[in-house]
């Protein structure tokens, strides 16, 4: 096995995440370090105060634990802390640590188990993939950030323990709350300049600069996507907002299935909307929207497949019937 060695970029990060802030950010494109350098910091400050109590939060919990309790912690603890035992509880969903500090893992799209969660004090808190979280379950969840425990210094002294929320993200677009809160330094709702703006730090991390642990495939099927999606999973900036969009990012982002496990569908129906489009000369007109989207049993809408495509009548009638 390779021998762990930290990124220049994750150094630097680790010198964001101890500072002085106590909200940090950490954002940029996929596969950069984020999560591992704040699940780190985290076992690690539950090292130093005994009997602590930390989180991890994200939007679904099915997500949070395929992603961080079954790949990225285990790893976290087989790279950084060797020799260090722990019991994860995998009906709970939560470990512990031998100094008897304790590190949950929660999903927001659980009203039971959250309201479990938000029963406890917590000395940290982490919320994975902000960019599907919205603003007021992160209010309710900081609420919880209250737990006092002292930090281990020395041998025979110790000091309370700094309270510690930690946030990390693909950005969206500049209309979420994470780019209006860390990098305007304003109040996402009311959009008034925030009364202790040096509370909340933010820092970039992209797949290049953690290239020495990625595959040299894996960033060129970053580089070819899209330009939308290279600018977020690559570049790992936020993108122009689009106030004026039907649909914002974040809410599909929220809703997105990722899992595979979709619900039975009552109804399927094909979409188009042509736009006058020819095979050759269509340099001045739109692309014809195809959307495939079914009704699930329970309620909600999924789409299936989006073939818009920009081509004449000829193509896209085949397509269209095809997929009807």
């Amino acid at each position: 096995m390779k021998e762990f060695k930290w990124t220049e970029k994750q150094l630097e990060a680790g010198e964001i995440t101890s500072g002085n802030a106590t909200h940090v950010l950490l954002v940029g494109g996929s596969r950069s370090g984020k999560t591992f350098r704040i699940v780190r910091d985290i076992v690690m400050r539950a090292l130093k105060a005994p009997n602590s109590r930390h989180c991890i939060f994200r939007f679904r919990l099915n997500h949070l634990i395929a992603s961080v309790f079954l790949d990225t912690f285990p790893k976290v603890m087989r790279l950084c802390f060797k020799g260090v035992d722990y019991v994860a509880h995998g009906q709970e969903k939560y470990v512990t640590l031998p100094n008897n500090s304790e590190i949950w893992f929660a999903g927001l799209d659980d009203k039971d188990r959250t309201e479990k969660i938000l029963g406890m004090e917590f000395v940290t808190l982490f919320f994975n993939e902000t960019s599907q979280i919205p603003f007021q379950s992160i209010l309710m969840a900081l609420t919880r950030l209250s737990q006092l425990v002292q930090q281990e210094v020395s041998g025979r002294s110790s000091k309370p323990m700094k309270l510690r929320a930690y946030y990390d993200e693909n950005p969206p677009n500049r209309n979420h709350w994470t780019y209006r809160q860390f990098v305007e330094k304003v109040d996402p709702d009311t959009r008034v300049q925030l009364k202790n703006p040096e509370d909340y730090a933010h820092f970039y991390m992209n797949p290049k600069d953690n290239q020495e642990n990625l595959s040299g495939e894996y960033l060129k099927q970053l580089e070819a996507m899209p330009a939308k999606m290279r600018l977020r999973f690559l570049e790992g900036r936020f993108a122009d907002a689009t106030p004026n969009a039907l649909f914002p990012e974040e809410f599909i982002d929220k809703w997105r299935v990722i899992d595979g496990e979709c619900p039975q569908l009552v109804r399927v129906v094909v979409s188009v909307d042509p736009s006058g489009a020819d095979d050759i000369d269509n340099a001045d007109n739109d692309e014809i929207g195809i959307m495939v989207v079914g009704l699930g049993i329970d309620g909600n809408a999924y789409v299936k497949e989006d073939d818009t495509i920009k081509a004449g009548p000829g193509t896209w009638v085949r397509k269209y019937y095809c997929l009807n």
